[in-house]
């Protein structure tokens, strides 16, 4: 549960609010700007780039966020992941919450060791991507039917470090051992996907 408890209406506002709890995340792009996610970013990284592709809703990002100056919006009208693969730019933490989510997945891996993916309970062609070896798997279902799943570089003990208690200052900004789990997400869509040709 993040530390807004109740009232945090933004299902991956616990993941987020962990891991920036836990990490110095200095860099966040987040594809898909939003009330919740682009809040919670501005307020624990030094600096965000947000990455949206309908124009009245950046002007109203851009609006809603004036007084901060460690936000960067974005209006593009490419492919999201084109974003990416257009510069050579490496984050501390890459979330997902817009169109083109596959793609910007697939383009995120070695540009982030903490990927976010939001809404991964829905079929949006995640049989697609390919993870690599050395990336993990966990998922949050605290916000069912809502799933946020974080993909990080093997080299961090995220998941020990999540779970850790010890690692927080406040205490409803943990995880709750009982809405995380490792399995592979990915694999289960492309089993699904398999069985529908």
């Amino acid at each position: 549960m993040s530390r807004y408890g109740l009232l945090d209406p933004g299902t991956c506002i616990p993941v987020l609010e962990c891991i920036c709890s836990v990490y110095r995340i200095e860099n966040a792009i987040e594809f898909g700007a939003g009330i919740w996610s682009t809040f919670s970013l501005t307020r624990n990284c030094k600096s965000v780039t947000s990455i949206e592709h309908n124009k009245d809703w950046v002007d109203v990002v851009k609006n809603d966020y004036s007084h901060k100056n460690n936000l960067n919006v974005v209006h593009w009208e490419k492919p999201m992941n084109k974003y990416l693969t257009q510069n050579d730019k490496t984050y501390d933490l890459i979330f997902i919450d817009g169109k083109d989510r596959p793609e910007c997945l697939m383009d995120s891996f070695d540009r982030a060791p903490i990927i976010v993916c939001h809404d991964t309970h829905q079929d949006f062609n995640w049989h697609r991507v390919d993870v690599p070896n050395h990336y993990k798997q966990l998922h949050y279902t605290g916000c069912k039917p809502y799933v946020t799943t974080i993909f990080w570089n093997v080299g961090l003990d995220l998941q020990n470090q999540l779970l850790d208690k010890s690692n927080f200052n406040h205490t409803g900004t943990q995880l709750d051992v009982e809405y995380l789990n490792d399995d592979d997400i990915i694999a289960v869509y492309k089993k699904m996907n398999k069985k529908k040709k």
